[in-house]
């Protein structure tokens, strides 16, 4: 489970599946906002995508990400030291 690897420990898990037991949607968003909380500056887009990347079993439409994200910030964009283009991400 991706909140192992973010260091969310297991009870946070499940009060925030208590909280919001209706929209798994929901729970993610609690889950990187706590994530956020606990590692501050050092919770950025590239450890998230890291902790996907070792984590293995979470999923990412990363079309959809990539459209969601270009359509809110233009053509190219940067976030967390990251040029997001058309396909491509280059680090900066």
């Amino acid at each position: 489970m991706l909140a192992a690897f973010l260091s969310i420990d297991q009870p946070k898990v499940e009060r925030i599946k208590l909280e919001f037991p209706h929209s798994v949607a929901l729970q993610v968003f609690q889950l990187l906002l706590a994530w956020r909380r606990i590692k501050g500056s050092e919770a950025s887009f590239e450890e998230l995508l890291k902790s996907i990347e070792e984590c293995g079993s979470v999923s990412v439409d990363w079309d959809m990400l990539e459209k969601r994200l270009r359509s809110r910030f233009g053509m190219f964009f940067v976030l967390n030291n990251y040029v997001f283009g058309l396909f491509h991400v280059y680090a900066i």
